[in-house]
Parts: C-alpha cells; structure tokens; sequence
C-alpha cells in the first residue's frame, strides 16, 4: 500500500514535471518566434509623415530682355505723348464755350455743371499721369542698368493705364454736359464710355 502510493506519488511528480518542462519549453519557443519591437529613432524618420496639401507655387516670372523693353518703351511713350497732348488741347477748348459779354466774359458758360466739373477733374488727372510717365521715361533714359529700366517702365505703363482711364471719363462727362439738352443722347454716350470700363475689367481678369 505504501510502496503503491509512494509509487504513485512519484509518478504523479514525474509527470507534472514533464508537463512544466513542455509548457516552458512551448512558451520559449513561442517567444523566440514573435519578433520583439525595437524603438529606434531611424525606423520612426521613415515612417511617412502627413503633410498638408500646399498650393502650387506660380512658375517663375520671366524676365524681359533689353530687346523687349525697348519695343514697350517706344509704343508707351508714344501713347502717353498722345495722351498729354489730347488733356492739354481739351483743357482750353471746354465743352460748352466761353461767355463773351458781361462781367463773366471769358468765364466757362458750364461752370457749374455737375458734369462739366467732372470732366475738369478728369482731364486734369488724365494730363498729370500723361506727364509723370513722360518724366519716368526721361529718368530711365539716364541709367543704364536693366533692372533700373524694367523698374521705371513698370511705373511708366501704369501711369499711362491711368491717364487711359481718365481720358474715357474726361470724354464721357464732357460730352453728357455738351448734351444737356438732349438727355436721351447724353445717357447713350455716358453708357458707351463706361462700357470702356467694363471691357477693361474683363481683359484683367480673363
């Protein structure tokens, strides 16, 4: 009975130890096996990074030879000159004429037409512009390096644009204060002249 139950003591331990060597051996195995994750910072830089959309940069702008400046140069003198010379004709020749009698001989007969004083106005800034891009032109004459010219023709055009604006507005009023008598004809040209406006938003923007 003892010696039975010693046995089986014994094979009982002997077989708990066989089981507790299998599971130790299996779970060793097992680790062995699933690779253990290592931090390092070079395998966290090549993980890819979320980066957000940015808009395209505009292509590089072109710069303009010598060759070019000088074609733009002669075709924007060439209209601010007419345009200096219209303003300045347009100024002393008034719409509407001078008194020629009385105490206001000499006075301008629309004087205090609403109209009229716009087309002064216009025509006044329509002759500045002109001459201030006469002037630019006569400074760019005087340097000699590129960028210089590049920069004094940029300013030179839009002066020019400007007096261009001016000009249409020095029209329009002019001859809608001319045409006070016939308001139907004066509302038609005042529309014509500011269709000029419209073309020109038009050409910017497209």
């Amino acid at each position: 009975m003892s010696v039975a139950s010693n046995g089986g003591l014994e094979s009982l331990e002997h077989a708990f130890n066989n089981n507790g060597r299998k599971r130790s051996t299996e779970s060793t195995t097992t680790n062995q096996e699933q690779p253990q994750a290592t931090w390092s910072p070079v395998a966290i830089e090549a993980q890819p990074q979320f980066i957000p959309n940015k808009r395209p940069e505009p292509a590089a702008i072109k710069k303009l030879n010598s060759d070019q400046l000088d074609t733009i140069d002669k075709v924007n003198l060439l209209v601010t000159t007419l345009i200096a010379t219209v303003s300045f004709a347009a100024g002393f020749t008034i719409p509407g004429g001078y008194k020629s009698d009385g105490p206001q001989e000499g006075m301008a007969i629309l004087s205090r037409n609403l109209a009229f004083r716009v087309f002064m106005i216009a025509n006044a800034l329509a002759f500045c512009f002109s001459t201030t891009s006469m002037v630019l032109h006569y400074c760019k004459s005087v340097v000699k390096k590129l960028d210089a010219h590049a920069f004094y023709m940029y300013f030179a055009s839009s002066f020019t644009g400007y007096g261009i604006s001016a000009m249409v507005i020095a029209f329009a009023s002019g001859t809608y204060a001319a045409l006070f008598d016939s308001p139907g004809l004066a509302k038609a040209v005042l529309s014509i002249g500011c269709s000029f406006f419209g073309l020109q938003l038009l050409v910017y923007f497209k």
